[in-house]
């Protein structure tokens, strides 16, 4: 059962859930908490290697699917994310990303729940536990 009011959640990969070398502390448990409570979860990055990274972190099994590139902006990818869950409501999705134009971005073009994520110290408790109640 799902305590969390919403049923995706979409997360950029650099400086979001790792720093480059790798996950953040909290990035394991967080993907484990959402995959348990049946929260779809997805990637949307510019980082032409996300998939590679996703694979050789061993996160890649809890992702739906992986958007990544950089002729998109991320409103774009969350859009392919939204075709794909045509029945979720915007109000039950919510994205994380270290990049506040990417979140600005996302917002005015979505109206969905975004988190900023510190880029030192990534994903933390502190960005997930409002989510029970918003």
């Amino acid at each position: 059962m799902n305590t969390f009011p919403f049923k995706i959640a979409i997360f950029d990969l650099d400086l979001t859930l790792w720093d480059g070398n790798k996950l953040y502390p909290a990035t394991l448990q967080i993907l484990e908490l959402f995959k348990k409570h049946n929260i779809k979860q997805y990637i949307s990055s510019f980082n032409l290697q996300a998939r590679n990274y996703c694979e050789h972190l061993k996160i890649d099994h809890y992702f739906e699917d992986i958007y990544y590139g950089r002729k998109f902006k991320k409103s774009q990818m969350v859009n392919e994310i939204l075709r794909k869950n045509k029945t979720v409501d915007n109000r039950h999705i919510v994205f994380f990303d270290d990049n506040f134009d990417n979140i600005i971005d996302v917002f005015l073009t979505h109206n969905l729940k975004t988190i900023h994520i510190d880029p030192r110290k990534g994903i933390t408790w502190k960005d997930v536990s409002g989510l029970t109640s918003y």
